[in-house]
């Protein structure tokens, strides 16, 4: 079953793309249901953690603690939340960004052009849970990035996670993808 939900998720981020090439074509991922119950049945284990400020929460897997963040690194870089393993190789870095465009379309624009034509792997349109985002791979720094849509024009929110080429890192990714979702106060 392991392999199978790993097989599911790589097609769902890079064999998709041709279908989720058009923002009204989006791949949609609920965490409720198959995702998180896939999850649980492979004995893994994480905790959703609310990052009230951004409006969201999303799974991070055990193994992978909250460090806290600078004031110098939210302000240049604006990062939110970081959590790191004990060794400091595996990370989840959230951070929200004004890039000055408009759509989506236009982030996954200025990321390939940022990163270069060699090293983007475009992974196309997604709904995760109800938020409208894309997601892209950066071959050259080994990190897979999901880019959420804000209520704000040119505010996008930035989950990434690296190293991608880690195996372990690798299996998971689909799982926190799966689960960016709103967060609600309960």
């Amino acid at each position: 079953m392991k392999r199978f939900i790993v097989v599911l998720l790589a097609v769902l981020l890079f064999a998709l793309p041709v279908m989720a090439q058009e923002e009204d074509n989006p791949v949609v991922l609920t965490w409720e249901g198959d995702i998180e119950d896939t999850f649980v049945k492979e004995g893994l284990s994480g905790t959703i953690y609310d990052i009230n400020d951004l409006g969201i929460k999303f799974l991070v897997p055990e193994g992978l603690e909250p460090t806290e963040v600078s004031e110098a690194d939210m302000e240049e870089n604006g990062v939110f939340a970081a959590f790191l393993s004990e060794d400091g190789k595996k990370q989840i870095i959230v951070s929200f960004r004004d890039l000055e465009v408009d759509t989506l379309g236009d982030v996954a624009l200025l990321a390939r052009d940022s990163i270069g034509e060699e090293n983007f792997h475009y992974g196309g349109f997604y709904r995760f849970n109800g938020l409208n985002g894309i997601v892209f791979m950066d071959a050259n720094r080994d990190q897979l990035t999901a880019a959420i849509g804000t209520t704000e024009p040119q505010h996008f929110i930035q989950i990434t996670m690296l190293p991608i080429s880690n195996e372990e890192m690798n299996e998971l990714s689909g799982f926190v993808l799966g689960s960016i979702q709103p967060y609600s106060a309960e």
